[in-house]
């Protein structure tokens, strides 16, 4: 028993170590874990797509300003034109034209009906009716002229509101073209000034560095994704071994609690062999010097001839022979302590009476020695 602490207490600081180590592992792997949302983003390469082809977009457009930037400037203030159609526009100045002659001839026959009624009072002499009479002709035709006129400038006047009416609807068009090109103009500001913010220079050489940016990036895109299946691999290894280490550790908490009740058990059954032997007396017997020297296997030898020895001489007792079945139970091995001490007590308690019997100490002592038969137990006799 004796030799059994240290291995213990080896066992237990190997599992102590082990355990530490254990305990480094789930450290080290807690540390991983905060960044797994990286290693697990599968949508970093659809991004870095979408943002390659947005450059490439923002630098085909700066290239292009960049090389008929003059041909824009000169075309900005024709742009209202540009984006009307022709035919349209065609038709709209000849009507225009129609509007404007036809506003003239009713000008002219306006202005001659405002001279004719001005004149109205000449025409009220006293042989007017002569007048009328004899010139009947003449005043039909005026008359048929004056009718239309009046047509004519109905019509005009219509014709005006509906050139007007065009006009209004030409310019609210207009207007909105303008608001447009202003507002794609101010985009077009937007876009040079977010070309110069990012650091793009639309020059000749721009395809060249977005080409060969584009290159590293594919090959940062590419070192990423190895890295990243090396790290999924190295977590797949770092998990199966921290499986392993949880289930070791397991083991070892397990043999380490079995061995803890096993020294428990060990401790309180040599306690209560202690307290045994002290209450009977028989604790000089028990720790004897010779006895120090034996192996573990040499003590438990003599214990078993010394039962076989004592099995036949407790055959007729049945007290004995109950104690005796009792410390064969090999989980409670201070049943075998109390098996000798209650032979010993036997024993004792016969010599005395045979010594009361024939008044000689040394017969009733060898009576009883030859009773028990010749076994390494006979020292232990007084």
């Amino acid at each position: 028993m004796s030799g059994r602490f240290p291995r213990t207490k080896n066992d237990n600081q190997q599992s102590r170590v082990q355990f530490e180590q254990a305990k480094e592992g789930v450290a080290a792997l807690n540390r991983i874990l905060p960044r797994l949302n990286l290693l697990a983003d599968d949508t970093l390469a659809d991004r870095v797509d979408e943002i390659q082809e947005r450059l490439d977009e923002a630098q085909e457009a700066a290239r292009f300003v960049q090389q008929h930037g003059n041909q824009l400037a000169k075309l900005e203030p024709l742009l209202s034109v540009l984006q009307s159609d022709p035919e349209q526009y065609e038709q709209l100045k000849e009507d225009y034209a129609w509007s404007q002659q036809v506003q003239r001839e009713a000008r002219q026959q306006a202005f001659a009906l405002t001279e004719v009624a001005q004149r109205r009072a000449h025409f009220s002499y006293s042989d007017s009716a002569e007048m009328l009479n004899g010139n009947s002709d003449l005043n039909e035709k005026l008359r048929q002229r004056l009718e239309q006129a009046e047509t004519e400038r109905t019509r005009a006047r219509e014709a005006m509101r509906s050139h007007a009416a065009q006009l209004s609807q030409y310019s609210q068009v207009l207007a909105s073209l303008k608001s447009s090109f202003d507002t794609k103009k101010e985009l077009l500001t937007d876009l040079h000034k977010e070309l110069q913010d990012i650091g793009v220079r639309a020059d000749s050489g721009a395809e060249e560095r977005a080409r060969i940016r584009r290159d590293e990036l594919h090959a940062q895109l590419s070192n990423n994704r190895a890295r990243r299946n090396q790290l999924e691999k190295a977590l797949t290894f770092c998990e199966a071994e921290m499986d392993n280490l949880t289930r070791r550790l397991r083991k070892l908490e397990r043999d380490y609690h079995e061995k803890r009740e096993q020294v428990v058990t060990a401790k309180a059954g040599w306690c209560a062999v202690m307290r045994m032997v002290k209450d009977n007396g028989v604790e000089r017997r028990l720790h004897r010097r010779e006895l120090a020297y034996l192996s573990g296997d040499e003590l438990r030898s003599m214990s078993d001839k010394a039962l076989g020895a004592l099995r036949l001489a407790v055959a007729d007792n049945e007290h004995l022979r109950d104690v005796l079945r009792m410390s064969e139970d090999p989980k409670r091995p201070e049943r075998k302590i109390q098996f000798f001490v209650a032979v010993y007590q036997h024993l004792r308690e016969r010599i005395r009476q045979d010594i009361i019997r024939t008044d000689d100490p040394v017969e009733a002592i060898e009576t009883d020695g030859n009773r028990v038969g010749p076994s390494d137990g006979r020292a232990d006799l007084p």
